[in-house]
């Protein structure tokens, strides 16, 4: 074999161990990278769907001292009747299996 073979050679296996000492780094860079998109989005959803029940509260803050109101979150929250009524509760159930 003659020198430049053998240079050849040990450029090749130098480019192959620099390739397998550099890929698992980029290899996890790339999978944290989808990782963490994923997480953004769903807590960016769960951020709007925060800011919309913060919305909800507040007008419920605003209107509580109409009746209106105040009978439905009675009713709705506390599970409150007028008097003669006779509470319904509907119990679903999961049918998944």
């Amino acid at each position: 074999m003659s020198s430049a073979q053998r240079k050849k050679k040990y450029n090749r296996i130098i480019l192959l161990l620099i390739i397998l000492y550099v890929f698992p780094s980029y290899y996890l860079g790339i999978r944290d990278y989808f990782y963490y998109k994923r997480e953004l989005e769903k807590n960016q959803k769960r951020y709007e769907k925060l800011i919309r029940e913060v919305r909800e509260l507040k007008e419920m803050v605003e209107n509580l001292d109409d009746p209106y109101i105040i009978e439905k979150l009675a009713r709705e929250k506390l599970f409150m009747v007028r008097p003669g009524e006779i509470p319904i509760l509907i119990i679903e159930k999961n049918l998944k299996r």
